[in-house]
This record gives structure tokens, C-alpha cells and sequence, in this order.
């Protein structure tokens, strides 16, 4: 099993990617994604859900950007809450 950083390493690019896509096309995407990595697309699917909820936010905020001190050293990074649970 790999470890709640690694997924969101591998998760990030991906979901800014899907972000932008039209939602057919999404799906299509995701689909291939969960042929060769069913976790992979699970935490994607739940950002997506989550920034949809939320009308985008995720899209929105800077993932990783700038410092721990900049973001809030004790704030909860977006892999955690939204890894393996």
C-alpha cells in the first residue's frame, strides 16, 4: 500500500487536469484511470466531488504552494483529508 503523501503527489497533477476537462470527458478519463489504479481514481474522485460541492474551491486554492507558515503550520493538508479513512 502506498502512503497517504505519495497518492497525493501522484493525485494533485492529475486532478487539475480532470478539473478542467468537460464532465464526459472526465468520466471517460477516470474510467482509464480506474483500470490501472482503482485508488488513485477513488481520492480523485472524491476531490472532484469535493470541489464541485464547493464550487470550485479546490481548484482555487494552492495546493502545496508556499510555506508551512504561509498556509498554516497547523492546518490539515487536502491529502489527509481526503486520503484512505
Amino acid at each position: 500500500m502506498i502512503s497517504d503523501r505519495e497518492l497525493w503527489q501522484r493525485a494533485k497533477p492529475v486532478f487539475d487536469e480532470l478539473a478542467d476537462m468537460e464532465h464526459d470527458i472526465r468520466q471517460a478519463r477516470l474510467k482509464q484511470i480506474a483500470r490501472a489504479d482503482p485508488e488513485l481514481a477513488a481520492v480523485l474522485e472524491r476531490l472532484l466531488d469535493a470541489d464541485h460541492a464547493s464550487e470550485g474551491a479546490l481548484r482555487d486554492y494552492s495546493f502545496g504552494g508556499g510555506s508551512a507558515r504561509d498556509r498554516g503550520a497547523n492546518s490539515t493538508p487536502p491529502a489527509q483529508a481526503f486520503g484512505p479513512g
